[in-house]
């Protein structure tokens, strides 16, 4: 499951798609100091939950 977020990974046939949804997000959201993760149940779906942290938490991390 780790490969979903490497550059060109899809489970789409070939012209489908890109691959880089994941790896753009996963990226963004840690250039940024949050967090990405995935759940995932076959046959039943998938969640990706994206956390950052909060000013207050910035504010400490950057004194």
């Amino acid at each position: 499951m780790n490969a979903v977020f490497d550059p060109f990974f899809t489970t789409k046939k070939r012209g489908d798609g890109t691959g880089l949804g994941l790896s753009i997000a996963s990226s963004i959201v840690r250039n940024h100091g949050g967090e990405i993760a995935l759940t995932s149940t076959h046959g039943k779906g998938t969640t990706v939950t994206m956390s950052w942290p909060s000013d207050t938490q910035m504010q400490v991390e950057h004194a």
